[in-house]
């Protein structure tokens, strides 16, 4: 489900990538820098944790699919991230 009116209803990430790819490698290193960068006072599990609450306040299963097994990854229980 997106909320940008210039995707369709069921668009997901990939259809963003295709319709605006100037933005892609700008994303995402803006997402690398948020996510691992070293010099941050949140661990990477923390960060990951964020990102998937987010993504799901966002209603987007992609995202927190992705973000819920990388804090699981690092750590966080599906306890927490549920």
């Amino acid at each position: 489900m997106t909320h940008y009116p210039s995707l369709g209803p069921d668009d997901r990430l990939e259809e963003l990538f295709r319709r605006f790819p100037r933005g892609v490698a700008p994303l995402i290193a803006l997402h690398d820098q948020i996510l691992r960068d070293q010099d941050s006072d949140l661990s990477l599990a923390e960060r990951e944790l964020i990102a998937a609450f987010v993504s799901g306040l966002n209603a987007c299963d992609f995202c927190f699919g992705a973000h819920k097994l990388m804090a699981r990854a690092f750590g966080v229980s599906e306890t927490l991230i549920e």
